[in-house]
């Protein structure tokens, strides 16, 4: 049975679009354009908004000439939308426990989001291809995961605490 999605003609449209490398090509250099040309606007270095937009164009035609940079953006942003669902579900759930007026949310999407990063950059396959000729079994990838995590932890213990001001005492002087 075909449905709208699988097998329909919305699955019929994605892959004629990958066909013709709308997410090789096209997303790719709309995703490199908007971020030069933010930059640009926001550094406002020329003044010029066509120069902009003309270095922004040619930035984002050399990333997609390069097959290596294409590669990169596929599984990152396919990932990356596996992530996003993963902190929608933690706002729902710690919705229900926490209080908005609390700082614990600014900690938990804090580690959440950094170890979300991880998981992105450790399925796409980027530490793979940037290790490359390095061996590193299952076991060595947990022990460096854990201690990445540990690392955090600690960091987060040490400077993301709350700093005590110091008190005045304030003493009534009698005349």
């Amino acid at each position: 049975m075909e449905g709208f999605f699988y097998g329909g003609p919305m699955e019929q449209l994605i892959m004629q679009w990958s066909q013709m490398g709308v997410f090789t090509v096209l997303l790719p250099f709309v995703l490199v354009f908007a971020v030069v040309f933010a930059i640009l606007d926001k550094v406002n270095l020329l003044n010029n908004k066509g120069v902009h937009v003309i270095i922004s164009l040619a930035v984002a035609f050399f990333t997609i000439a390069n097959p290596y940079v294409v590669s990169f953006f596929v599984p990152i942003f396919s990932n990356l939308g596996l992530g996003v669902a993963i902190l929608i579900c933690l706002v729902i759930v710690l919705g229900l426990a926490l209080k908005p007026e609390e700082k614990t949310w600014k900690t938990l999407f804090t580690v959440m989001g950094i170890l979300i990063f991880i998981m992105i950059i450790a399925k796409s396959g980027l530490l793979k291809s940037l290790f490359q000729g390095v061996y590193c079994s299952s076991t060595c990838q947990a022990i460096l995961i854990f201690v990445v995590i540990l690392a955090i932890a600690v960091g987060a213990a040490m400077f993301g605490g709350k700093k005590e001001e110091a008190k005045e005492l304030k003493v009534p002087m009698g005349h």
